[in-house]
C-alpha cells in the first residue's frame, strides 16, 4: 500500500469515527437507562481515542483531518432519528393496543 492509498484510508475512518460520535451524542439525548448510558459514554471515549491516534498517523504524513461532508452529515442524522422515532412510534403503538384491550376487557 503506498503512501496515498494509507492517507485516504486514514481520512475515511476519520470521517467514520466522527459520524459514529455524532450518532450516538444524538441518541444519548433519548435514552433513560444509566447502564446504557454508561456504555455509550465509554464508546465514544473509545472513538475520540482512535481519533486521536488517526491525527497522529496523519501528522506523520503532513496531513490534517477534516469534517465528513454535508450530505453525508444529514443522511446519517436523517437514518438515526428515524430509527428513533419509529421505535418510539412501535413502542406507542404496543401501548395503544394493551390500552384498548384494558378498556375492551373493562366494558
Amino acid at each position: 500500500m503506498n503512501h496515498q492509498d494509507t492517507i485516504m484510508l486514514l481520512k475515511e475512518c476519520d470521517e467514520g469515527i466522527q459520524m459514529g460520535i455524532l450518532s450516538i451524542e444524538e441518541m444519548i439525548e433519548d435514552i433513560k437507562d444509566h447502564q446504557l448510558l454508561e456504555i455509550l459514554g465509554q464508546s465514544i471515549q473509545k472513538h475520540k481515542n482512535l481519533q486521536e491516534e488517526i491525527e497522529k498517523q496523519l501528522h506523520v504524513y503532513h496531513q490534517s483531518t477534516q469534517q465528513p461532508q454535508p450530505l453525508a452529515k444529514t443522511m446519517s442524522w436523517l437514518h438515526t432519528n428515524v430509527k428513533l422515532m419509529t421505535a418510539k412510534l412501535r413502542k406507542w403503538s404496543s401501548m395503544d393496543v394493551i390500552w384498548a384491550s384494558s378498556l375492551c376487557i373493562v366494558i
